[in-house]
């Protein structure tokens, strides 16, 4: 076979059979080709015109209907909208070429006149520009503030709830009324033994609890901080944040207090009553300074 343009077989004719009359760019026409036979009918077709760079898409093989010696048929759309006239292209298979006389047509744009295209972005393929650790560190930071964010907004729902169940079962004591109150109550249960009096550890036990309960009970009636279901850094924090004046006196006696309460639950087996005295006279005097210091703000304000 020649190339176009060049001497030997004669060119094949080609024409378009299809009814439809108006053909618009993406839409479906079929061609019919044919003229003098090939050694072997076309297969796996291209169409490659002449000047390629300039009339590349104007006419695309979407596959081979019929293939015969002297003739194919076509399935072919074009992407190019205008008029394109006698335009030279050729038949290009895998082991031959078919050089086609010009042939001339119109392809119509589906957008009107005056529309203009509007451009998109393709969604893919992702290209990762960095390493896959630099992603997974991303993520890794990403979900870690995300569950920090999550924390402040469940321990702030936490702390409102908490002061509208405080509001409706207020007391007619104030917090450390109530807390002296209710200390009374526990020193006449744990604290009045005879010394002759053998305290079993789960007396033991009973006293080290109320004490810590009385302890956080005031702290929650006192500072609207839930102690009780917080930790002691967590309960600071809040206070810090809430009552600057009696964290800067009292921080090291409230944080004392809870460290030597956790200890003493640590080695309960170990317990003994001068221990719970101890953290009776601690709870006293922690309880004592916060609520100096919390009167004092409110003197201020």
């Amino acid at each position: 076979m020649t190339e176009p343009g060049g001497e030997g077989q004669s060119a094949w004719s080609c024409e378009f059979t299809s009814q439809t009359q108006k053909w618009t760019v993406g839409a479906k026409q079929v061609l019919v080709c044919s003229g003098e036979p090939l050694e072997m009918p076309l297969r796996e077709v291209q169409i490659l015109f002449k000047n390629e760079k300039e009339d590349a898409y104007k006419l695309y093989v979407l596959r081979v209907m019929h293939s015969e010696l002297n003739q194919i048929q076509l399935e072919v759309t074009s992407y190019r909208p205008g008029v394109h006239q006698n335009k030279v292209f050729y038949l290009k298979g895998q082991n031959q070429k078919v050089v086609v006389k010009p042939l001339s047509w119109s392809v119509e744009s589906v957008l009107s006149k005056t529309q203009k295209p509007v451009p998109y972005f393709s969604l893919g393929p992702f290209e990762l520009k960095y390493p896959w650790w630099f992603w997974g560190n991303f993520v890794i930071l990403g979900t870690a503030i995300l569950l920090w964010l999550i924390l402040v907004v469940r321990r702030r729902i936490e702390r409102n709830n908490l002061i509208a169940d405080l509001r409706k079962h207020n007391t007619a004591l104030g917090p450390y009324g109530q807390f002296n109150k209710d200390l009374r109550q526990l020193k006449r249960k744990c604290f009045s033994h005879p010394e002759s009096y053998q305290v079993s550890q789960e007396e033991l036990k009973g006293c080290l609890d109320g004490l810590e309960e009385l302890f956080k009970m005031y702290l929650l009636r006192a500072f609207l901080v839930p102690a009780h279901k917080w930790p002691a850094s967590q309960v600071l924090k809040d206070i810090k944040k809430h009552h600057k004046k009696v964290f800067m006196h009292a921080q090291m006696e409230i944080k004392s207090l809870f460290k030597e309460f956790k200890r003493s639950r640590g080695k309960l087996s170990l317990l003994k009553m001068k221990d719970c005295e101890q953290l009776l006279r601690m709870t006293q005097k922690c309880v004592a300074l916060c609520e100096k210091y919390r009167k004092q703000e409110g003197a201020q304000k």
